[in-house]
């Protein structure tokens, strides 16, 4: 089959257009896609030996005369990064102890100073309270009227060994069986069955959430 010139000329021009228009299709699909888009590298024409321009920061991470980038690198490969250590400052101090020798000093030392040195450390002990609840009696209606207990208080055990034993379970996945231990081995008089039923009575809320994450495909 033989086209004529004017077909010809037509059909190309007509074959640009459609390559052009699916260029811009192509790019407006990776800006919808946040895809990176082709660069456009452009080569090299400078001299052997001659030296690159430190303000260009397109020859950033190039080899310059025959040597590579002036990074710090550690022994792992990686950017070598200021050390990141906490201030001293920022932790709270609760006691202070002033160290002495353990002998006699000899009279040629001389006291120039203390060096500080801080030592992180945990106390964990039972506090148990005794409350005294006044009571009262009606005289008319022959009756005894007893105070309830400070707000937040709801009898043995406390808030806090709650709180303790919900997170130890839940968080941390210590059963049952070994908070019974804990608790026996830092001096508290609790029973397996008050320990369930701190882990299981009026916690709704834990409850729900365990459905709501099972229920998940």
């Amino acid at each position: 089959m033989t086209l004529w010139p004017e077909n010809s000329l037509n059909l190309r021009l007509r074959t640009k257009s459609l390559k052009l228009s699916l260029g811009i299709i192509s790019d407006e699909l990776k800006k919808s896609k946040k895809l990176s888009q082709k660069r456009n590298l452009k080569p090299n024409n400078s001299p052997k030996g001659s030296k690159l321009n430190p303000n260009d920061t397109s020859q950033k991470g190039k080899v310059q005369n025959g040597n590579p980038p002036n990074n710090k690198r550690n022994k792992r490969g990686g950017i070598k990064k200021g050390k990141t250590k906490k201030s001293k400052n920022e932790i709270r101090i609760d006691e202070k102890i002033v160290c002495e020798p353990n002998g006699p000093v000899p009279e040629r030392f001389k006291l120039i100073g203390y060096k500080k040195r801080v030592v992180q450390d945990l106390i964990i002990k039972t506090h148990n309270i005794e409350y005294s609840i006044p009571r009262f009696y009606d005289r008319h209606a022959k009756e005894t009227f007893p105070i309830d207990l400070p707000a937040g208080v709801k009898g043995h055990p406390g808030g806090t060994l709650r709180t303790f034993a919900l997170f130890s379970h839940h968080a941390a996945r210590v059963t049952e069986k070994n908070l019974k231990i804990l608790f026996t081995e830092m001096g508290c008089q609790i029973s397996s069955g008050q320990i369930h039923k701190i882990l299981t009575e009026k916690n709704d809320s834990f409850h729900e959430e365990k459905d709501e994450i099972l229920k998940r495909p």
